[in-house]
């Protein structure tokens, strides 16, 4: 097994500082919508960054933003992984009928230029964290879909699911019991 080097600890512990910096600052620092001092205060003293321009501090307004930031990121991964794991799968072991027009919207999906998409379901349904949840998500989903299409190719042929089919089981049994699991 190969050693884990220096960067990656590093990296590691920036990563967990930052999320630490999400999730528990906005409890510890002052609310960052209210004016707390003088307008662009430098840093220093009571506020560690300084405030802005209508006395707000900027740690504080730092801290609100990346949870926000990080709430978006983990909503907009699990829906894809979500969306992509069920295409993938049904645009494998699905009917025909099924299987193939979904791939094929899939592939649809990758001719369209995702930020122009993005700007489209943003513009229809206005501003605000849903929206762009939504957009980020549906501009996501078609990588994984692709991917997980092509590793559950690979997982069919393996002889434990080979053995399950041969012993009766449902093709829903073998992807809840044997593709999914050995996919994740």
């Amino acid at each position: 097994m190969k050693r884990l080097g220096p960067a990656f600890w590093i990296s590691g512990g920036f990563l967990v500082l930052l999320a630490g910096f999400a999730i528990v600052g906005p409890f510890l620092l002052p609310d960052p919508t209210v004016s707390v001092g003088r307008p662009f205060s430098p840093p220093g003293g009571a506020f560690l960054l300084g405030t802005d321009e209508q006395g707000r501090d900027i740690l504080s307004r730092l801290a609100s933003g990346a949870r926000v930031s990080l709430y978006v990121g983990f909503v907009v991964q699990l829906l894809a992984l979500l969306i992509g794991v069920i295409v993938g799968t049904i645009g494998e072991l699905g009917p025909k009928w099924i299987a193939s027009p979904l791939m094929r919207f899939t592939d649809a999906m990758f001719s369209f230029p995702d930020l122009l998409l993005a700007i489209l379901i943003v513009g229809l349904f206005g501003s605000g964290v849903t929206p762009v949840i939504i957009a980020l998500a549906v501009t996501a989903w078609p990588s994984v879909a692709r991917l997980v299409k092509v590793q559950v190719a690979a997982l069919k042929e393996r002889e434990y699911v080979l053995a399950a089919r041969a012993m009766g089981a449902k093709p829903l049994h073998l992807v809840i019991r044997h593709i999914l699991p050995h996919l994740w």
